[in-house]
């Protein structure tokens, strides 16, 4: 059970909310390793510490995960270590500085962490083969290294050699990786990626083309042979997870069954419900019972993040960071009519910019939950989860029933109307709340 590398909302406090509902190991968000070599560069002229300024701030791996880390590779835990805990994923385009970055890395929470283990600071280094968006495209890393399987397989060469000579072969290194268009060049590309020594792999059963709102079913029967071919029951031995497809509880046995993957990977549905794992194959929730759920997993986490504050790596603030998984969390009640009010409220970047005002604006939504729960009891009705706002169905099991689907335009549009309705509103003396640019980025995760 293994929760995805997401820019701007892996951070630990995340991390550690999915640890206790069922979460075996989580990875980090992103670090793009131009920018920790850039960095080392600049400090290096400036006789600054830049770089080790560069990862603190994108990175916050914690003692007690350290502490934990056990190795995550095809023998699995070794030395009597404990099982793996915690990968950071790595993002780059050259061979030179992914491996840089990875040393850089390891250094750095070891420096943090000087009591742990310095040849284990954590389970496994990442490199991200996955992430769709244009900004990869541009940059020539993420999923757009499947292009160039050369490339690629000299990235991971080199990385493996570099991380397992420097810790002797206690970090693990892992690939995160896209289906292809054709299945046999998937399975030729996966079978030059399992040969150049790599620990684990994960494979997301969609192409390149299919994120954000292109999303379709993940191809699990992909995955299934990608186990078939080099997984722990071939001669190659190589851990698998399975990625894409996971909306609800029934979905990890599902998929786990399906592919026969060693683990199984969510991403969007735990920003959502990060008791997603916990909940096994329990009865569906009724609406009303899901309401209460969700704002207890909002307070936990804002508990946690409050000790915690997330990294400001993915180019926002902490405050950013967190806003962004309350709105997920209380996605089923912010999107009711009698919640706008409360949603503008939490939008507003003047009006809710601390966390001390987000703590308040999730206590008004949890306590207009409770009133509106007395009110109607089960004759809530039905209710709209974040991770299926643009799917055309629920998927399979989902347990949050949908009303009738609209399209990512129609949904823009309803947006735009709001906003200039809103505008008008403070024109009038209305006092209504801004809500435009930050909650339009709330939506949204960059998920590798």
């Amino acid at each position: 059970r293994v929760s995805a590398p997401m820019v701007g909302q892996s951070g630990y406090a995340f991390r550690r909310l999915v640890r206790r509902h069922g979460c075996d190991l989580a990875y980090t968000q992103m670090i793009h390793a131009g920018n920790v070599c850039k960095a080392a560069r600049e400090s290096k002229a400036a006789r600054r510490g830049g770089a080790n300024a560069f990862i603190a701030q994108s990175l916050d791996v914690m003692r007690d995960e350290v502490e934990a880390a056990g190795t995550l590779g095809r023998g699995g835990a070794g030395g009597g270590r404990a099982p793996p805990h915690v990968v950071v994923q790595v993002a780059g385009n050259s061979p030179e500085s992914v491996s840089e970055a990875a040393l850089r890395i390891l250094e750095h929470v070891s420096a943090q962490h000087p009591s742990a283990d310095p040849l284990a600071a954590v389970s496994a280094i990442d490199l991200n083969v996955g992430c769709p968006q244009k900004i990869a495209r541009a940059g020539n890393y993420g999923a757009f290294l499947l292009h160039d399987p050369p490339l690629l397989l000299a990235i991971l060469d080199r990385l493996v050699r570099t991380v397992h000579d420097a810790t002797d072969g206690r970090v693990g290194v892992t690939a995160k990786i896209r289906v292809l268009d054709d299945a046999d060049a998937t399975l030729a590309l996966v079978r030059d990626v399992a040969d150049t020594g790599i620990d684990a792999l994960c494979v997301h059963g969609r192409t390149v083309r299919e994120n954000k709102t292109a999303t379709g079913p993940a191809r699990w029967h992909a995955i299934a042979r990608i186990v078939e071919e080099v997984g722990r029951g071939t001669p190659r031995g190589l851990p698998v997870f399975a990625n894409g497809g996971v909306a609800v509880p029934a979905d990890v046995a599902r998929c786990a069954r399906e592919t026969g993957a060693d683990g199984v990977m969510s991403s969007e549905a735990l920003l959502e419900d990060p008791g997603l794992f916990a909940r096994g194959g329990r009865p569906v929730p009724p609406p009303a019972a899901m309401l209460r759920r969700q704002a207890g997993l909002a307070r936990e986490y804002l508990a946690l993040a409050a000790e915690h504050p997330p990294p400001v790596g993915g180019g926002g603030s902490p405050e950013a960071a967190v806003k962004s998984h309350v709105f997920k969390m209380l996605y089923c009640a912010l999107e009711r009519e009698d919640f706008r009010d409360l949603r503008d409220k939490l939008a507003d970047h003047d009006a809710c910019r601390t966390m001390e005002d987000i703590c308040a604006g999730t206590e008004r939504v949890a306590d207009r939950i409770d009133r509106l729960l007395e009110t109607l009891g089960d004759d809530l009705g039905p209710v709209q989860g974040w991770y299926g706002r643009h799917r055309k169905d629920a998927g399979s099991g989902a347990d949050i029933p949908l009303p009738p689907a609209v399209t990512a335009e129609e949904r823009k549009a309803a947006a735009r109307a709001r906003i200039e309705a809103m505008r008008q509103g403070r024109k009038e003396g209305r006092g209504f709340a801004r809500s435009g640019g930050e909650n339009a980025g709330l939506e949204e995760a960059s998920i590798a």
